[in-house]
C-alpha cells in the first residue's frame, strides 16, 4: 500500500452520501408503485393524479442528484471512489427518468386498454425496485457484502424474467391486437417499462464494482 493510500485509509470518510442514495432509491420504489397503479386503473383522471406524483418524485430526484454532485466536489474523503459515487447517483437518476417516461407514455398515448404483458412487467419492476432499495440501504455495510450481493442477484433474476415476459408480450400483441394504432401504443409502453427494469439492473453492475473495490 502506498503512503497516499494508507493516509486515505486512516482518515475518517464522510457518510453523508448514503442519505441521498437512500432517498433516490426510495423515490424509485415509490414511483414504481405509482406506475403499477397507473397501469392497473382505467380511470384517466386517476392516471393523471398518479402521474403528477411521479413527476414530483422525478423533480426531487433531480434535486437530490444535484445536491449529491455538489457535495462530491466539496468533500475531501468519500466513502468510496468519487467516480463510483457519481456513476451510482447518475444510474439511480436514470431509473427514475425511465419510470417518469413510462408514465408519460401512458398519459400522452391514452391507450384504450393496457395489455396484460404491461401489467406483468410493472409487477416485476416493483419487485426489482424493492430489491434495489434494500441493496442501497445496506451500502453503508459495504464490508459485509453478502446481503447486498443477494439483492443484486435477485434483480438479475427479475430482469431475466422480464426479458422472457417481454418477448411473450410482444408476440401476443402482434397476434391479438388488430388495431395498428393501439398496437403501436401498447408496444411503446411495453418497451419503456421493460427498459426501466434494464436500468435497475445497470445499477447492480455499479454496486458490484463498488463491493469488489471496497470489501
Amino acid at each position: 500500500m502506498s503512503a497516499n493510500s494508507f493516509f486515505h485509509f486512516l482518515l475518517p470518510k464522510s457518510t453523508k452520501f448514503y442519505d441521498d442514495f437512500n432517498r433516490l432509491a426510495s423515490h424509485i420504489f415509490n414511483s414504481s408503485e405509482l406506475l403499477k397503479k397507473m397501469i392497473e386503473t382505467a380511470d384517466e383522471q386517476e392516471r393523471q393524479t398518479l402521474s403528477k406524483q411521479i413527476i414530483d418524485f422525478e423533480h426531487d430526484c433531480d434535486k437530490i442528484s444535484g445536491h449529491l454532485f455538489s457535495e462530491l466536489s466539496k468533500t475531501f474523503i468519500t466513502p468510496f471512489d468519487r467516480e463510483d459515487i457519481y456513476n451510482l447517483a447518475s444510474a439511480l437518476d436514470d431509473v427514475q427518468d425511465y419510470i417518469y417516461a413510462s408514465s408519460q407514455r401512458i398519459v400522452l398515448l391514452m391507450p384504450k386498454h393496457l395489455d396484460k404483458g404491461i401489467h406483468d412487467l410493472s409487477v416485476l419492476l416493483l419487485k426489482s425496485s424493492e430489491e434495489l432499495k434494500n441493496a442501497i440501504r445496506m451500502l453503508s455495510l459495504i464490508k459485509m457484502p453478502v446481503k447486498i450481493n443477494e439483492c443484486c442477484q435477485n434483480i438479475n433474476k427479475i430482469e431475466s424474467e422480464a426479458d422472457r415476459q417481454f418477448r411473450n408480450a410482444i408476440t401476443n400483441l402482434f397476434k391479438l391486437e388488430s388495431n395498428p394504432i393501439e398496437l403501436i401504443k401498447q408496444k411503446e409502453i411495453l418497451e419503456f417499462v421493460e427498459e426501466t427494469i434494464d436500468k435497475v439492473e445497470d445499477v447492480t453492475e455499479i454496486i458490484n464494482a463498488i463491493i469488489v473495490k471496497n470489501s
